[in-house]
């Protein structure tokens, strides 16, 4: 899935077959890798966000892993599809969640350095892959605007 901002509408679309694997092994070898990346754990009632790694994957690096390799192909498809030309790389991080008490927080993407000097600053393109959702629906949902209370 991915949203881009068009004047003042996100565009949202669903590729559910653009991601492929040649065997059921190398899915579990990657939904393994996204397991020992993971950091960002569940926060405390009182506290309004996860803490936690995220990593950048620049224009023109070579993937280090494959988790990046992946990355790296999102990011040239929808580049070429979509005539983007000034991307400068890639956000990413991985999410797993290991029982029914696991959960994720309300959020939305954003440059969460640049908003705490209050100027809130949203991706241009934002994606979300799904490896392996545990026979749940992967719970993602869009919205046109937030509001910080």
């Amino acid at each position: 899935r991915h949203s881009s901002m068009c004047g003042s509408l996100a565009a949202v679309e669903s590729f559910p077959e653009r991601l492929s694997f040649c065997s059921d092994r190398n899915r579990a070898d990657l939904v393994a890798d996204c397991r020992r990346v993971f950091t960002a754990h569940t926060v405390e009632k009182e506290e309004s966000e996860s803490s936690g790694k995220t990593y950048w994957l620049p224009i023109g690096t070579s993937p280090a892993c494959a988790l990046e390799q992946i990355v790296q192909e999102i990011l040239q498809w929808h580049q070429h599809r979509l005539s983007i030309h000034d991307a400068t790389g890639a956000e990413w991080w991985t999410l797993w969640m290991d029982g029914e008490e696991d959960d994720v927080g309300w959020h939305w993407d954003a440059d969460y350095e640049a908003r705490d000097r209050g100027d809130v600053k949203h991706p241009f393109l934002a994606t979300v892959t799904y490896l392996e959702a545990g026979g749940s629906v992967a719970p993602t949902a869009i919205v046109e605007a937030c509001r910080e209370e």
